[in-house]
């Protein structure tokens, strides 16, 4: 698989799970202020599909080679 499309099959887990609909982000957790500004922030970026795939790639290029 290229890395273009890991990094798709990335994004589109990250929407079904982190997304403003995502299963995770609709479970009841106990609340506290980090996960809701942790939730925020991964939400902002899954929203931003083109800054998502910018840092996808820097991580894939850093951790992956």
């Amino acid at each position: 698989m290229k890395k273009e499309e890991h990094i798709q099959r990335a994004w589109e887990h990250a929407v079904t799970k982190f997304g403003k609909e995502g299963y995770a982000a609709k479970k009841d957790y106990i609340e506290n202020e980090y996960r809701e500004k942790a939730l925020k922030e991964l939400q902002d970026l899954i929203e931003d599909e083109e800054k998502f795939f910018k840092v996808a790639d820097e991580m894939y290029k850093k951790y992956i080679g």
